[in-house]
């Protein structure tokens, strides 16, 4: 929890040599697993992830691993913002990460409220956490304490929101009002958390995070809603609010599922944000376009049940034994529970790993040439990363040697 967590999200060197060494260990197991020469494929489009890695797709806390709970946002709400001393209550750590979410950015949140809720915080500040988590609009309010210190924070050049995403600030809203902005977005999210939470408690119990969470070994009490059922009410609250639209209802739902699993929020399907339309344009080209649209969700759900063990190993037979490789290296570093990080193909999992499958095809392998099974020889490899340098402008000195 004391991970230098500002630092880790603004950090570039992606293809170092640890990343080397990662890609070393994974070729090697997926060569025990599927035999001498079964990562060659794989190895040879290492210079395109490096392209991809190091690139604006997956800069900072842009960048999403296979599992959600390794992405720089949602690591850092288990492993900080859910721990945070003075966020006493499980209301309080489930409010205080819509709190975190009204910017996600994390060095904002390390700075102003991370102080707010630690052991060690003054009287004054602690007031003020207290304050934002019990009437957040007083205490994001124009000329107050916290929005002196956004303002004061900003005029030293700080990013107040991440670039994972994107808000949409009212027309106007720029330089002190943008500021304001993003005070009154971080109370009105707090609110949101808070009719979040009372339609958890609603749903599965006052006491329902004593069961629910990754580390309990308690059972759901009798009459508990399916998981299903529980992401169909959340999800249809969150999109009637302001400002909560595909991608954040998604982001919600997941950061939600990873705080208490053991609800089986998602075990069955999620909410797909707009990012991950393009793989739906590919995978399923019979369905009408504006029904892939608006039918993302369903989709999703279709896509999950036919990806059974048997079709998945017959497609890809390194898939799943690599997928439970990577989960248990994973959970040894983070300290995590298999049930946030999962051996298996999850459906919150899958709509970043289709996501991320867009992103890297069409910023990066534009022409193509990562395919299962074709090893790509020098000449070629080095021909798809100079085009994909000149398709994002800004070339990678990690590959200045290759």
């Amino acid at each position: 929890a004391d991970a230098p967590y500002a630092s880790v999200a603004a950090a570039d060197d992606r293809c170092g040599p640890a990343t080397v060494a990662a890609y070393e260990a994974f070729d090697a197991a997926c060569a025990a697993v599927a035999g001498a020469g079964a990562a060659a494929d794989l190895a040879s489009c290492a210079p395109l992830m490096e392209v991809f890695l190091t690139g604006q797709c997956a800069r900072g806390d842009k960048w999403m691993p296979w599992h959600c709970a390794l992405g720089a946002h949602e690591r850092y709400l288990l492993d900080v913002v859910y721990r945070l001393p003075r966020a006493a209550t499980d209301r309080d750590r489930y409010v205080l990460g819509y709190v975190f979410s009204g910017s996600r950015e994390i060095e904002l949140f390390e700075t102003l409220l991370r102080p707010l809720f630690e052991a060690h915080a003054s009287e004054a500040d602690a007031a003020l956490g207290q304050a934002l988590l019990n009437d957040p609009l007083a205490a994001m309010a124009r000329g107050g304490e916290l929005a002196r210190r956004y303002l004061a924070y900003r005029a030293l050049g700080k990013r107040l929101h991440t670039t994972a995403y994107l808000c949409h600030p009212p027309r106007g809203a720029a330089g002190d009002e943008f500021v304001q902005y993003i005070c009154d977005r971080t109370a009105r999210f707090a609110e949101i958390g808070e009719r979040a939470y009372r339609l958890l408690t609603a749903k599965l119990g006052a006491d329902f995070a004593a069961w629910a969470v990754a580390t309990s070994d308690a059972a759901p009490p009798a009459g508990v809603p399916a998981g299903e059922d529980l992401k169909g009410g959340l999800a249809k609250q969150l999109e009637n609010e302001d400002e909560i639209g595909p991608t954040m209802t998604k982001m919600f739902l997941v950061s939600t599922h990873l705080a208490y699993p053991r609800a089986r929020l998602l075990d069955a399907s999620c909410v797909v944000g707009n990012g991950a339309e393009a793989a739906f344009d590919y995978l399923f080209p019979t369905v009408e376009p504006r029904a892939r649209s608006t039918y993302r969700g369903q989709l999703l759900a279709a896509l999950f049940k036919v990806l059974t063990p048997e079709k998945i190993d017959a497609r890809e037979p390194r898939l799943r034994p690599m997928l439970a490789w990577v989960a248990a290296a994973a959970r040894r570093r983070f300290g995590l529970e298999p049930a946030v990080v999962s051996d298996d193909v999850t459906p919150y999992d899958l709509q970043v790993n289709l996501c991320e499958w867009r992103k890297f095809r069409s910023k990066v392998d534009g022409r193509r040439v990562c395919k299962r099974g074709d090893v790509l020889d020098r000449d070629r490899a080095a021909r798809a990363v100079a085009a994909a340098k000149v398709k994002r402008k800004s070339p990678s000195s990690q590959l200045a040697g290759f």
